[in-house]
């Protein structure tokens, strides 16, 4: 075998080695983007700060939400993800923590509601009265010390 035959057989060998390895590399990130909980993750911007989020979009993971979770980090949230804008009242079922809710129709903040009980569990429906394809839950209290109002953009 010449010696150039031999060279360009190592090159593509190679460069199968390097793509397999990236083709890896990008699987295990992949892999990692989901939460422990079996969601989907992603980073929103919400009043000036990145949220890392759960996304939730089947009506069973909605249904559940952050249901029975012991506490939610400071920069984490869940994002109900809608397939096309409507009333959607939530409630605090099975909650060991306060929240607030945040309605979106689009990128726009429709409504807020701010310190939504756990206690109160299941006795209240939070209904924002307004349309909203959206609906990110985040730690009770952040919306304020944030300065999140309704008309700001969240950016996904």
């Amino acid at each position: 075998m010449k010696k150039s035959a031999i060279f360009y057989l190592s090159a593509f060998f190679f460069l199968i080695f390097i793509v397999s390895g990236a083709v890896y590399y990008e699987n295990k990130i992949k892999s990692n983007s989901l939460s422990s909980y079996g969601n989907t993750t992603t980073e929103i911007r919400l009043g000036g700060e990145n949220f890392k989020v759960e996304i939730v979009s089947t009506p069973a993971k909605r249904e559940l939400g952050l249901s029975g979770r012991p506490d939610l980090c400071r920069n984490c949230a869940m994002l109900f993800v809608f397939g096309r804008a409507g009333d959607y009242p939530f409630w605090m079922k099975d909650m060991r923590f306060d929240l607030d809710i945040v309605w979106i129709d689009g990128s726009s903040i429709k409504y807020i509601k701010r310190d939504a009980s756990a206690v109160l569990g299941t006795r209240e429906i939070i209904n924002p009265g307004t349309m909203a394809d959206k609906v990110i839950e985040i730690n009770s209290g952040l919306s304020d010390a944030l300065g999140i109002k309704v008309g700001d953009k969240v950016s996904f």
